[in-house]
């Protein structure tokens, strides 16, 4: 192999723990945010759904409760 042929060889990173772990922090919260926005946009989306579906619908008519049996005296 000629050198030309090799990659390069990259120096490790030389940033703090600290700015690896902030690095880190703001790209979970990143993912986080995002999912989150996710989760209130299908929310809504199927808020909206269950709205229309209900606007649609004719209410069933309500249960008459059963009466209940007088006790027998002895």
């Amino acid at each position: 192999m000629t050198p030309a042929d090799t990659p390069p060889k990259t120096e490790p990173s030389r940033r703090s723990h600290g700015a690896k772990a902030s690095q880190t922090d703001s790209e979970a919260r990143a993912i986080i945010d995002s999912e989150e926005r996710q989760r209130r946009i299908k929310t809504e989306r199927l808020r909206q759904a269950r709205i229309a579906q209900q606007a649609t619908e004719i209410p069933a008519p309500p249960k008459a409760k059963p009466k209940r049996k007088a006790a027998v005296k002895a």
